[in-house]
């Protein structure tokens, strides 16, 4: 396990107590920062800040600073550099999460004007600090033994909707909330009355036709209702806690299965010549998950597009 150390302390003795911590715990130290090398690995010179991020497992930004007085006298300790601290905390945390970063503050009176309540604090003048250290060492291999598994599973991206459906559940048997827009569900529907998924609330947003409608069909209409009853079996038999049933009223080019923040199921509606008739293509939908920041970041964008329809229709 590789950790970055980014040095705001300018303080050879705090870097090299933390490195030797690490070492105790497994863990090898990867330098950034300081004035001196401190003889620790400092690659600044062959490689972007970015790229020393991405080749890291966790890191650990170290605060310390020039010491002032305020007004009454007490001595107060503000950083050094803090102009770059936002940028690349937000690059930290951006690549590695949240949960693998940890900022270390050489005592309790460093200042931050961004505070960044968000990090894991240890502070070196307490007496856990070893003890605060190893437990977050230990969360975070956690962390990247539970995210190996998931990215070693490789997700079969284009696939009829059975077998994507197959693979959600086989991973996570139980959901907060999914979100679903389409213009008729019943193949899905049906697949998850059959299923043993367990969903707290399921928002489902399905089309609703009007009488002067261009696209209105007699049969998805039928279909549309079908898929209603269907939905509302799945509450009865307890595999849903709180349903929410939604229409909306414009004819749609794609469906939407939203499984938490976790998974996102895309389809294509598509017009049959032979039959005059829209449908949504089971045979080939697009299984993206969250092991990837792209599949975060779309999984995010179909969640507010969601929900901003929700906002309308609701």
């Amino acid at each position: 396990m590789q950790v970055l150390i980014r040095d705001y302390s300018d303080n050879k003795n705090v870097i090299i107590r933390i490195v030797n911590m690490l070492n105790k715990m497994g863990a090898e130290s990867v330098f950034w920062g300081g004035s001196d090398s401190h003889a620790i690995i400092n690659s600044q010179e062959q490689y972007s800040y970015e790229d020393i991020v991405r080749s890291v497992d966790a890191a650990i930004i170290v605060l310390g600073g020039n010491r002032r007085r305020n007004m009454r006298g007490d001595e107060l300790v503000f950083l050094d550099g803090e102009k770059y601290l936002f940028y690349e905390c937000g690059v930290i945390s951006g690549i590695l999460t949240l949960e693998k970063c940890c900022i270390v503050l050489t005592n309790e009176k460093v200042l931050s004007p961004y505070r960044l309540t968000n990090y894991k604090k240890i502070y070196l003048d307490h007496a856990t600090t070893q003890e605060d250290l190893y437990n977050w060492i230990k969360n975070v291999k956690s962390k990247i033994n539970s995210d190996s598994k998931r990215s070693s599973r490789k997700i079969p991206y284009l696939v009829p909707i059975e077998t994507a459906f197959s693979h959600i559940i086989d991973e996570q048997k139980k959901f907060k909330h999914v979100r679903v827009f389409a213009l008729s569900t019943i193949k899905s529907a049906t697949l998850l009355l059959k299923s043993s998924i367990k969903i707290e609330k399921a928002t489902i947003l399905l089309r609703e036709f009007t009488i002067v409608d261009e696209f209105l069909q007699p049969s998805m209409e039928d279909s549309i209702n079908e898929s209603i009853e269907l939905w509302e079996k799945i509450h009865e038999s307890g595999s849903i806690n709180n349903l929410e049933l939604l229409r909306f009223d414009f004819h749609p080019t794609t469906g939407l299965y939203i499984f938490d923040e976790q998974y996102v199921v895309v389809g294509n509606v598509y017009f049959d010549v032979r039959k005059e008739e829209y449908s949504f293509d089971n045979k080939e939908v697009l299984l993206i998950d969250s092991t990837s920041d792209i599949g975060k970041q779309y999984i995010n964008k179909c969640i507010s597009f969601f929900d901003r329809l929700i906002e309308i229709y609701s």
